[in-house]
């Protein structure tokens, strides 16, 4: 299993890229606001707000998608995020990463059982 994570730089996307997900049966993803290091910065020290918005692009807050996915599974997903925000070697479209998964307790599987 994997653990996956998109930041996605675009939010009004991100609704569909989750109804792909479940129409492709990956479920189970958690959606949270993440803001970046320029974002912070801008915030708190005025000053940098004019750089990060040239160097970072969008100063917009982003959201970050969490699924836990079947290793066989990764591939799709990131298709299926680049098939709605683009290309993501291509600036302000989004990130996707995923790290191994050695234990899990609490998550359920299609059936409604906890995975264990």
């Amino acid at each position: 299993m994997k653990a996956l994570f998109a930041v996605i730089q675009r939010p009004e996307l991100l609704s569909s890229i989750l109804l792909e997900f479940h129409n492709q049966g990956i479920s189970g993803a958690t959606v949270f606001e993440s803001m970046g290091m320029g974002y912070l910065m801008a915030e708190s020290a005025p000053i940098f707000a004019r750089l990060s918005q040239v160097a970072m692009g969008s100063a917009a807050p982003s959201r970050t998608l969490m699924a836990i996915i079947e290793d066989n599974q990764v591939e799709l997903a990131v298709k299926i995020i680049e098939d709605v925000i683009g290309d993501l070697t291509q600036p302000n479209t989004g990130i996707v990463f995923t790290v191994p998964v050695d234990s899990i307790r609490g998550l359920r599987d299609a059936e409604g059982n906890y995975a264990i």
